[in-house]
């Protein structure tokens, strides 16, 4: 456990590293064994750090989301979860009411519907508490998201802030209270299916850190389905023994990440002086024999091209801590491309 905890901190930290020095403008693998190794192994460690934060709060978020209403709309997300999605909730629902023709089902492997008083849904379990967070992650996906195209669409029009986010707040939280009074099986399977595939439409085209906190979301929100009800069927056991909270503190990494290298990329700065010159640039190392400057041709509309790799050697250079090295393209690419 110990060793994978280390291998997993060491490559947290040299992607971030080299996804930086990519988005500075050098070429793959160039720079990257360049920056000391106990600097990116602390980089790993501040980035998992985060992002399991990240995890918790959205965790706890989800959790708020979905209690409202909870009892009314409880048995819709347990009868989802045990059945392994919406249609197959549906059919159990019809086959329970008398109408088999209608669920399109015959009913093999179909549980029966939840009731209110189902010990699943006691928030005292950890079945019934990993319930609420998955059906709160189906909320913030859907809401948030909707909410960030609608303040996108605004920004078109009108970029100021004072109504970009009241617009994204508005459609979020009218939807939120929208569907926290219908419930989720108020809406056929083909909606879920439209709103799933229009939820990662949304996030390959958003920028690389939001559309991958989007993925993520309809990630944890679909495959987290499975642990819950994995979990009230071994409860105490399938929680730790599953692969899923690693794999989301995994994706929350990239997620914070892509936030890291979205231009401008941020390096210390450092003015070297030695006999014959002086030098400036990011500090990517410095020793006592010399410095690896990274190093660039800034342009006038505030942006940079030509990144390098310069080494100053000398007999102890005289080195000053500048204001921070910003190196930016000026490109803004979507996730998607």
């Amino acid at each position: 456990m110990a060793l994978a905890a280390l291998v997993s901190v060491c490559l947290a930290g040299l992607l971030s590293t080299q996804l930086r020095l990519l988005v500075a403008g050098l070429p793959l693998g160039r720079g990257l064994l360049t920056v000391p190794i106990a600097h990116s192994l602390l980089r790993g460690v501040v980035l998992i750090a985060v992002a399991a934060g990240l995890l918790a709060a959205f965790c706890a978020l989800a959790y708020a989301g979905a209690s409202r209403r909870w009892e009314v709309h409880g048995p819709d997300w347990a009868d989802i979860v045990h059945n392994g999605g919406v249609r197959r909730a549906h059919a159990a629902r019809a086959l329970a009411s008398g109408h088999p023709g209608r669920a399109g089902a015959t009913g093999a492997g179909l549980a029966a519907p939840i009731s209110p008083g189902d010990p699943h849904l006691d928030r005292s379990t950890p079945a019934g508490r990993l319930l609420r967070v998955v059906a709160g992650f189906n909320l913030i996906a859907l809401c948030a998201v909707l909410g960030l195209a609608a303040a996108q669409f605004v920004s078109e029009f009108q970029s100021a802030w004072w109504a970009v986010v009241p617009a994204g707040v508005i459609v979020a939280v009218v939807l939120y209270e929208l569907v926290t009074r219908l419930g989720p099986l108020t809406f056929a399977p083909v909606v879920h299916a439209v709103v799933g595939v229009l939820l990662a439409g949304i996030g390959l085209l958003a920028s690389p850190p939001v559309g991958l906190l989007i993925l993520t979301g309809v990630v944890l929100a679909t495959s987290g389905r499975r642990l819950a009800r994995e979990t009230a069927a071994r409860p105490g056991q399938r929680v730790r023994s599953s692969p899923l909270p690693w794999l989301a503190v995994a994706l929350y990494c990239t997620v914070v990440m892509a936030y890291e290298a979205m231009p401008p990329v941020v390096f210390g700065g450092v003015t070297v002086t030695t006999a014959p010159a002086r030098y400036a640039g990011a500090d990517l190392a410095h020793s006592a024999q010399g410095v690896h400057l990274l190093q660039c041709t800034p342009l006038a509309d505030a942006t940079s091209t030509d990144a390098r790799l310069h080494y100053v050697a000398a007999a102890g250079p005289d080195r000053a801590a500048t204001a921070p090295a910003a190196f930016d393209s000026g490109g803004r690419p979507s996730l998607a491309a």
